[in-house]
């Protein structure tokens, strides 16, 4: 019966223990010493630790019961039982499972049952991490240290279920921070005017973290003014508090850091105004929090409380994220929530900003650059010139034909070559039967001649008078033949280039009294006949100065100046052209007669922006009727 009682005392104690366990609500360092305590007194063993292993067998102390004495620095050192058992795991290893190791010390005999056993439970740590429980027992008994090992595997779960439990209430804390956000945000959007929406704000943050005030600035320019105070209808701004509060939002505004007091001695951040915002209107516990609204600073919250009730680390979270949210509509309102001379000034005065600012360098050198290119074309003027093909053609032409009925005997030249007036011989006519017919025509005027003697010397006037006539129409035939003969040697009548005339494929064939077989044009008498579209002659006139380029020497530019417009239009592949004659400035050798190219000619200055828009404004205004 006694032997029950205290079984039953026995369960009932570890009953207590677990509950106790379940509903700890400590540090997570607080709990992992309750554990080991718990584990010792349930697993009835002399101490314990806990260790989370390392890499090539290393290993990180996290908890030791009972906690070793402190030597004079501070410090505590690994009980004894512990450094032996690291190394021994450290030998050995551990598998996956629970296990009791045998704990030899030097003092035992060889052979000898150990006195102390390890025992090596794996346990899932703080955030699922792997961690493995070492627990010393002193006894010899193997069913002891078996009993030992089963109640400690019962422990396992304890702390686990006390990280799951604490992940659990941190959600629940976190869902709870988005629901005041949440509530603090709408109590600004129920409201359509800014100061009613900040104040709304600041009585609302009040409310529900219990602070003593309240206070919401934004930046204008390089200050921060202060718009509204919790449970505050009008601010005074010559009061010492309001100029404290800007101050201290100021502070966090050009740090664009979250500053508090009392502030943490680690803290790099400037702290003076709000060191003396809660001395000189306290104590306070201060905390500002800067506003932000797409990457930049927009103002500041700064939350009084009394310095008995410092906020923790929940609370500033809270803050924080309302803050965060509520900022950016706070800041629309802000601004839209003026009157429109107001906003215009705003506005002039972040494009400005944002005009000489450092940010967006390239998109500034780009929009620069499109000014002065827009500048260019707009204010700059560049020469206006009408441009247009041309042909180069002579100023007079010499056309040779067959002086008779003939057939060729010889051609002499082709088109290209050059010949010289009166002394180039171009092509050369059959002259033999010209010839003979020369000889008989002499022959004829020999015998009229002799006729006319004798009817001279019989006295026979009629008949010598029938004779002479006679003998003077057959002297006019043989002189015509005389004249043949000597035009059947074609001469070029004027120095030039032999423009047509290939005949030498001819040679032998008959030709006919005025055929024309040459075509020759002097070489310093070439003029430009330029096509001008009609919707740019009109921009023309006698006298203008111009430049042309043919195919054949593009790099050779030769001024011309425009001598004739022709008043008709002409049809040249699809389009209407006028042809403008122009005279060259100067010839050179290589020009030829029929040569193309590009003529331009200047008829003013005008913007680059008319330049290069003329044809397309053209076409709209001729589609539009404009």
């Amino acid at each position: 019966m006694a032997h029950q009682t205290n079984a039953d005392a026995t369960r009932s104690s570890a009953a207590e223990i677990v509950s106790r366990l379940i509903r700890f609500e400590g540090s997570a360092g607080a709990m992992l010493e309750q554990v080991l305590a718990a584990q010792c007194r349930l697993g009835r063993a002399e101490a314990a630790a806990i260790i989370r292993p390392g890499g090539e067998g290393g290993a990180e102390v996290l908890g030791v019961h009972p906690l070793p004495p402190a030597n004079p620095d501070g410090q505590r050192t690994l009980p004894a039982w512990l450094a032996r058992a690291l190394q021994q795991i450290r030998v050995q290893g551990v598998g996956g499972q629970a296990a009791a190791l045998p704990l030899h010390d030097g003092t035992q005999l060889y052979g000898q049952a150990a006195k102390e056993h390890i025992v090596t439970l794996p346990m899932r740590g703080e955030g699922g991490s792997a961690w493995l429980g070492l627990y010393l027992l002193t006894t010899r008994d193997p069913a002891a240290v078996e009993s030992s090992l089963e109640r400690l595997e019962l422990t396992e779960p304890l702390f686990a279920l006390y990280d799951t439990r604490r992940m659990t209430r941190e959600k629940l804390e976190g869902v709870g921070l988005m629901n005041a956000g949440i509530e603090v945000l709408t109590a600004v959007n129920n409201q359509k005017r800014f100061r009613a929406a900040a104040m709304a704000f600041c009585n609302e943050v009040h409310t529900r973290w219990g602070t003593q005030r309240v206070s919401v600035g934004f930046l204008t320019g390089r200050s921060v003014k202060l718009r509204a105070m919790s449970h505050t209808e009008h601010i005074n701004r010559k009061m010492k508090l309001v100029q404290d509060l800007e101050g201290v939002m100021e502070e966090s505004v050009d740090q664009e850091v979250e500053i508090a007091w009392p502030c943490p001695p680690e803290a790099m951040v400037v702290t003076r105004s709000a060191e003396r915002l809660a001395k000189d209107h306290g104590p306070l516990t201060v905390a500002t929090f800067p506003l932000w609204r797409g990457g930049k600073v927009i103002g500041a919250v700064t939350i009084e409380r009394d310095a008995e009730r410092p906020m923790t680390t929940r609370e500033v979270e809270g803050l924080r994220l309302a803050c965060n949210i509520c900022g950016p509509p706070l800041m629309e309102l802000y601004e839209n929530d003026r009157w429109f001379g107001a906003k215009l000034a705003a506005g002039t005065r972040r494009m400005a900003a944002t005009a000489v600012g450092p940010e967006h360098t390239w998109l500034k050198l780009g929009a620069v650059a499109g000014a002065i290119f827009l500048a260019v074309i707009t204010l700059g003027r560049g020469a206006d010139r009408v441009s247009a093909p041309f042909v180069v053609e002579a100023t007079q032409r010499q056309i040779v034909s067959a002086p008779f009925d003939g057939y060729l005997k010889t051609v002499h030249v082709s088109p290209g070559d050059e010949v010289r007036p009166e002394d180039t011989e171009l092509a050369e006519l059959e002259t033999a039967e010209l010839r003979l017919q020369l000889a008989r025509l002499r022959a004829d005027r020999l015998q009229a001649e002799k006729k006319a003697a004798m009817e001279r010397r019989s006295g026979k006037i009629v008949e010598q008078q029938i004779a002479d006539a006679e003998a003077a129409r057959v002297l006019a035939e043989e002189r015509l033949v005389e004249h043949q003969i000597e035009m059947a040697s074609i001469m070029s009548p004027m120095g030039g280039i032999v423009l047509e005339g290939d005949l030498k494929r001819r040679v032998g064939g008959s030709v006919s009294k005025g055929d024309i077989l040459f075509e020759v044009v002097p070489t310093e008498g070439l003029r430009a006949e330029l096509m001008v579209p009609e919707d740019r002659v009109t921009e023309l006139a006698v006298g203008d100065r111009g430049e042309l380029a043919s195919a054949a020497n593009p790099g050779d530019y030769i001024g011309f100046t425009v001598d004739k417009i022709e008043p008709l239009a002409e049809v040249v592949e699809a389009q209407n052209v006028f042809k403008v004659r122009a005279t060259l400035d100067r010839i050179p050798p290589w020009l030829r007669p029929g040569m193309e190219g590009v003529a331009k000619v200047d008829v003013g200055r005008a913007s680059f922006l008319w330049l290069w828009t003329r044809d397309a404004v053209n076409w709209v205004r001729m589609k539009l009727w404009w």
